[in-house]
This record gives C-alpha cells, sequence and structure tokens, in this order.
C-alpha cells in the first residue's frame, strides 16, 4: 500500500509506501469422530479437525472429559453418561487468527433391554410376553423375540416388533412344558443388545390311585432379578365361581390333595410373585381334572328334633346337576330340590308327615352330562 500527500496549492509531498501481510482465516470446518456413543463404549474416543498445519486448538465438551491431546488437531475423550452432549473447538492460526469456532452434538444411546416377564394368558392357549428398554432414545427400534422349551439350545424367532414392548404369542400348547423367552435388539450404533432369559411356571400333575386324590408339581419361574418371593397355588371348582387360593409354596414341591368330592371338575393355577423389582407376577399353565359322582342316601331318618338323625340329608361329591323328589305312597310329590346340599327335615306344607315309608327318586349328571337315575325308599 502507498500513498502521497497533495497540499491545497497542489503541492505533492513524498512517496510513502509499506507492504501489508494478511494471514488467511483458519479453515476448520468439520469434527471427525463418532457422533454415535452408545453403552457401554464412552471412553477413549478419538476426535479431530484438518485445519492450518502448525494452527492451536482449544477443545471444550459438555458432558465430557479431553483425556489428551487439547491444544493439537486431535483428542481423546471419556463422556460421562449424562445429556446433553456436545464437543466445541476453536482454532488459532501461528500468526493469531481465529477461526470459527465448531461445534457438534454428540448422541448418546443408553440402550438396555429388560425382560420384565413371561406369563401364561388366559385362557392358557397363549403367552404374555413383556420388556423394557430403561434410558432408551426416543427412536423407532426393532425387536426380536426368541423362544425355545427349557431345556432345549436351539433358539427359534417368534416375531419381529417395531416399536412395541409387549407380545402374546398364540396359539401355543403350555401344558406339555416351560418355555424360554429373551429379546434381541440393535442399538443406534448397531450393537446387538440381548435381555435376561425369563422362563415361565409350568404345572402338570394326575391323579393317585385313589379316584378322589392328585398329585401336582410345578417348575419354578426364573429371570426375576431377585427371585420369587412367593407361588400362589389357585384352585377353581365347578360351581363356585372364579379360582380362589387353596395354598401357597416358598418354592416349588409335589404336593397331594384328597379333594376330588368338593367338585366334579376342579383346575389349579400357580401365580409366581416377583420379590422386590418391577413387583411382577406370572401364571402358570392350567390342570384341570374331572371326577365321577359319588353318592350316599341313607335310609331312614327321625325327624323329632332331639338332635340325633332329624334329617334326611343326600351325601354327595362331584355332581354337575342333581335333583331329588320325595313321594308319599300314593304318588304324591312331597317335596323336591335341585341343591345338593339341601336335606328334607320331614315336613310337607309346613307340617310334619306321618311315620311312613316314602320314595325317593334323584337324577344326577356327571362332568360328561352323563345322567344317573336312583330310586329308593326311606323310612320316617
Amino acid at each position: 500500500i502507498d500513498v502521497m500527500e497533495l497540499s491545497k496549492d497542489s503541492c505533492w509531498g513524498n512517496l510513502i509506501d509499506t507492504f501489508v501481510i494478511v494471514h488467511p482465516k483458519p479453515t476448520a470446518k468439520l469434527i471427525a469422530g463418532p457422533l454415535i456413543v452408545c453403552d457401554p463404549n464412552y471412553s477413549n474416543l478419538n476426535y479431530s479437525v484438518t485445519g492450518f498445519v502448525n494452527s492451536t486448538y482449544k477443545w471444550t465438551t459438555i458432558n465430557g472429559t479431553i483425556v489428551s491431546g487439547n491444544g493439537t488437531d486431535k483428542v481423546v475423550v471419556n463422556w460421562s453418561k449424562n445429556e446433553p452432549a456436545s464437543i466445541k473447538v476453536l482454532e488459532t492460526s501461528e500468526f493469531g487468527c481465529l477461526g470459527d469456532s465448531i461445534s457438534q452434538e454428540i448422541t448418546l444411546d443408553k440402550l438396555i433391554v429388560e425382560m420384565l416377564v413371561v406369563s401364561v394368558g388366559t385362557p392358557d392357549d397363549r403367552m404374555e410376553i413383556s420388556w423394557k428398554t430403561p434410558n432408551s432414545k426416543n427412536v423407532l427400534r426393532s425387536y426380536e423375540l426368541q423362544k425355545r422349551k427349557t431345556g432345549d439350545l436351539v433358539w427359534t424367532m417368534v416375531a419381529k416388533i417395531n416399536d412395541f414392548t409387549n407380545y402374546i404369542e398364540q396359539p401355543l400348547n403350555t401344558d406339555n412344558n416351560a418355555y424360554d423367552y429373551q429379546i434381541k435388539v440393535k442399538d443406534l450404533c448397531g450393537v446387538e443388545k440381548t435381555s435376561e432369559t425369563h422362563t415361565n411356571v409350568w404345572l402338570f400333575g394326575s391323579k393317585t390311585e385313589d379316584p378322589y386324590e392328585v398329585k401336582l408339581e410345578f417348575s419354578p419361574y426364573s429371570g426375576f432379578k431377585n427371585g420369587v418371593s412367593k407361588y400362589v397355588l389357585y384352585r377353581y371348582v365347578s360351581g363356585d365361581g372364579p379360582a380362589q387360593p387353596y395354598d401357597s409354596f416358598d418354592d416349588p414341591k409335589q404336593v397331594y390333595y384328597k379333594n376330588g368330592l368338593d367338585g366334579y371338575q376342579q383346575c389349579y393355577r400357580v401365580l409366581s410373585y416377583e420379590d422386590g423389582g418391577n413387583n411382577q407376577v406370572s401364571w402358570s399353565n392350567e390342570v384341570c381334572f374331572n371326577f365321577a359322582p359319588t353318592i350316599y342316601v341313607p335310609n331312614a331318618f327321625t325327624p323329632n328334633n332331639d338332635g340325633l338323625n332329624d334329617k334326611f340329608k343326600i351325601q354327595s361329591g362331584a355332581i354337575k346337576t342333581f335333583n331329588l323328589k320325595i313321594f308319599d305312597r300314593w304318588g304324591e310329590k312331597i317335596w323336591e330340590t335341585d341343591n345338593e346340599n339341601e336335606y328334607w327335615d320331614g315336613t310337607s306344607k309346613n307340617e310334619l308327615v306321618q311315620v311312613d315309608v316314602y320314595m325317593y327318586v334323584i337324577t344326577l349328571t356327571d362332568f360328561k352330562d352323563k345322567p344317573y337315575h336312583l330310586n329308593g325308599t326311606v323310612h320316617v
């Protein structure tokens, strides 16, 4: 650059000149390195920029620690597991020229897949599976559900599930064995994560030599982090409404119940309670038994209110439907009931009948709806 001064009288001064050296602005524009960081690989990650030779670089991070290389074009960073995470660099050339500040957001994918529970559904021709992905990014996930028969080595795929964390497998025969289940999913880095294996309870049993006694056994639930706090055996008895708790166990065991006369059909299921953790419960399959009917009819009673044999009461068990009619010697019906637990007190039309012989007719059915007819007499 040069300059000459011209006075007001049009006189020129001496020529003055000098040299100006212009140094280019640093050009680093892009940070190279992993922009997606996945659990558990948070440490010793390399980042770099390309700039002028002999430049210096000031690196800073949010929720990260620069282990080495600050001042150079390459650094090693350890990321904490906290978000947001970012990295920034400012280049200064050897001539003191500053470039633009360059920053880059870092995505931390802390994906963990955790199986919650597998439970036999109602009816027991299905398996209900639930899992969760704590700390997962809000992105579409594709899960692969796998299973195998407990004791087998080879896993088979049940289904591919997109962005849901529960699934019902049906139809499925749950009566012959237990099943192992696991979930596989890939994180944003393409690394496959696998859940813990969970195994449902398998209940099985049979009648003993006594036709009204059953033997039951069940396998343990496997997969709850802290194990099972208790197993509760539920029993359904025909005609008694929903299943009710019948027995309780700390661990699986073999048990015997001589209760076949309680109802013509009885069904059992085991409910497993998780010990803390996610407070899940898991049902086993259902095992049902049918029992043949049995009945005892007394041949006499004395309705004199002395507290001894005052009622005509049928003793029965495993009956599906029941009807009892009482007739006098002339064939007139004097009493009737459809309740096997109801008794005749020896009255008709609110009056005590006379001492005599009366006929009864009993009609009942078993669990197959097969009818049975019994006729006889009772002395009053």
